[in-house]
């Protein structure tokens, strides 16, 4: 089975995943710049981390789901982990 040459996200919530889970950076490739910048902006504006579910959204011939991420990890911690992630730039003021 190949697999195609394009990873593909349903929504904004999955975008945002996706492109926060490149080790080059969350922006290293221009498809990500539109959805992280949303992202940014939301955040700033107070607004509540997207959320992608991984069972409904685009993956092949199957689904994801994370079953034990409700149980051990919490809303809270993912807002401090994001807390600390300082965009490029920004840590030289």
């Amino acid at each position: 089975m190949a697999w195609p040459d394009v990873a593909r996200a349903d929504d904004w919530g999955c975008q945002v995943m996706l492109c926060l889970s490149n080790p080059g950076g969350p922006e290293q490739y221009a498809e990500c710049v539109p959805p992280i910048e949303r992202l940014w902006a939301a955040l700033r504006d107070g607004d509540p981390f997207p959320t992608c579910d991984l069972a409904t959204a685009g993956t092949l011939n199957g689904a994801a789901r994370n079953n034990i991420h409700s149980a051990h990890y919490s809303a809270t911690s993912a807002v401090h982990l994001l807390q600390q992630v300082v965009r490029p730039g920004e840590g030289d003021r």
